[in-house]
């Protein structure tokens, strides 16, 4: 996704105006929405789900679509757009979104977020901005009251498929704002007014929207991604994407913030360091210079206890070093290992199997998924099999998938799980059938203990509702599998892999993303929609922002207590 970001970036900076003369005609855009409709029948893998859980249904929507481009007058190229989201929305769906050819885009440079009926900030970029402070409330924004902003941009911008995953990703919005994802981008000043958290006093201050300009025109021509052509192994491809779409717009990289002189925020999504502070007396942590952030504290019932931060499931091989040398440590030193994946945005299955594999001394099952195939996913299995025939050894292995894949130690056995995953999918398509049987993904229906790391003492999993995707999955797993105590709140519920789609279009529409599978826990419910919940609920309270985290911190404590006491 991150390639694809980048690519988005080069191609929107490097156009510029075609013929001015062309006039996209609404049976151009009624043409492209029969593409759009013949592509979700094809490689959409929730449908049946999405009917029973939200009563949605694909024909309908695509004639209220139609109808609705019909009946509007004055069409332009930006309405069809927001038309076209507000249609892929109704499917209720975080990886189902639409990526748009443009470069507007404005933000403010202070975040803020709902703590009980309240709002405050949480993060001020202080070198851009000083009059307000974390912790003071947001009473009024653009002479509005902040919910009623926020309320329409969880209208206009998220998929209303779960209220706090959608909260959260409207309260990002607030003060960010791009184009690129079908937002109408504000311009000019602001009065924004905020009550000082220590003295109570109101402070009202008249702001400017740091604005980037529109380069690309209504004329724009998209261009289809260059497909992969067959003949040799595309192990990349074999990567099916577990990560909340475009999730790099939900942060600073989104406005032009992420340069080395600005402090990085820790709610953002993906983030090095949590927003959480320190748990207890710190006896031992990473260097500031680490990529992975952990440490180890000592709780008010002398227990030893790890913590580790997990901020996405995308990390590289560096960072999987990293980690391999912290979870011994965390084994030899702590009674208990806290885990933070809050505001994990998901990233590479693999590599959370991977980090699962460290965390286990006995094998972890893994959800089994439903797959909704294609010619493509038949060549690309009758290619992973040809090839994987010729594996004999643990270094045959090796020279085709290189020495783990995504995390995991690749050798023979891995190997011969994938032949059989790619013999079932020939199998599925040679018995007509395109919504597949569950399977597990490659065949890996059981994580293994990694053989040299593994922490077996207790795991404390926190969570919350900006954890899609993979942060969906690997709580599924440890929750499962009774390896880790769950708490927070539950997570987004982003229950398969996520795909990137191009139709040549003159709409602007550069990808649509959307779900390939459908992923089923062992208790045989569909991690979409549902999510994840924890063992213990922990949210947020208007006493957090303000007293430094110290409730949320305690619930966390007093659960990690009863885990060191086993």
């Amino acid at each position: 996704m991150k390639k694809l970001c980048a690519l988005l970036f080069i191609i929107c900076c490097g156009f510029t105006s075609l013929n001015a003369s062309y006039e996209i005609t609404k049976d151009e855009m009624l043409n492209y929405v029969d593409s759009v409709h013949a592509l979700i029948q094809s490689r959409y893998a929730p449908a049946e789900w999405k009917q029973g859980y939200c009563q949605w249904n694909l024909a309908k929507e695509i004639n209220k679509l139609k109808q609705t481009l019909n009946d509007e007058e004055n069409l332009t190229v930006k309405s069809f757009q927001r038309q076209l989201r507000h249609f892929l929305y109704s499917m209720k769906d975080y990886h189902v979104n639409v990526c748009f050819f443009s470069t507007e885009a404005s933000f403010l440079p202070f975040k803020a977020k709902k703590f009980g009926d309240r709002y405050f900030i949480t993060y001020v970029d202080k070198e851009k901005f000083s009059v307000f402070n974390e912790g003071d409330e947001l009473v009024s924004f653009g002479g509005e009251d902040p919910e009623a902003v926020v309320g329409r941009l969880k209208h206009s911008s998220t998929p209303s498929a779960a209220s706090e995953s959608d909260q959260s990703l409207a309260e990002i919005w607030l003060t960010l704002r791009g184009a690129v994802i079908g937002h109408e981008v504000p311009n000019g000043p602001i009065t924004v007014t905020a009550r000082d958290r220590n003295s109570g006093e109101l402070k009202s201050y008249q702001m400017i929207w740091t604005y980037r300009p529109e380069k690309v025109n209504d004329h724009l021509i998209s261009k289809p991604q260059s497909p992969v052509l067959p003949g040799c192994l595309d192990v990349e491809k074999m990567n099916r994407h577990r990560a909340l779409p475009l999730a790099e717009y939900y942060s600073s990289a989104f406005s032009g913030q992420n340069d080395d002189s600005c402090t990085l925020d820790p709610n953002e999504m993906g983030a090095k360091r949590s927003f959480l502070p320190k748990l207890g007396s710190v006896e031992w942590e990473t260097p500031d210079t680490a990529l992975i952030h952990a440490y180890i504290y000592q709780n008010d019932d002398d227990k030893t206890v790890g913590y580790l931060r997990i901020p996405h499931f995308q990390l590289s091989p560096e960072e999987m070093e990293e980690l391999a040398q912290i979870i011994p440590i965390m084994q030899e030193t702590a009674d208990v290992l806290v885990i933070d994946q809050l505001n994990n945005p998901g990233g590479n299955l693999f590599t959370a199997y991977a980090i699962a594999s460290m965390l286990t001394d006995v094998p972890l099952e893994t959800p089994k998924e439903h797959l909704l195939l294609s010619q493509d996913d038949v060549l690309d299995a009758w290619f992973l099999l040809d090839t994987l025939n010729h594996v004999q050894s643990d270094d045959d292995a090796k020279s085709i998938l290189g020495d783990s894949f995504f995390g995991i130690p690749a050798n023979y056995q891995i190997a011969q799980f994938m032949k059989e995953y790619a013999r079932f999918i020939i199998e599925q398509w040679k018995e007509g059938k395109i919504y597949s049987d569950l399977t597990y993904m490659y065949g890996i229906d059981h994580i293994n203990p990694h053989p040299e790391i593994r922490f077996k003492k207790p795991i404390v999993l926190l969570i919350n509702g900006l954890d899609f995707s993979c942060g969906d999955f690997f709580p599924a797993i440890l929750k499962d599998n009774n390896r880790a105590t769950l708490v927070g709140s539950r997570t987004a519920g982003a229950g398969g892999f996520v795909m990137p789609h191009f139709i040549a279009n003159r709409m602007g529409v550069y990808c649509i993303t959307l779900t390939g599978s459908l992923g089923i826990r062992s208790n045989g419910d569909p991690i979409e929609n549902l999510g994840v919940g924890p063992h213990v609920v922990n949210e947020l309270t208007p006493a957090d922002i303000q007293n430094n985290y110290q409730d949320y911190i305690r619930t966390i404590n007093e659960v990690v207590k009863e885990k060191g006491n086993l």
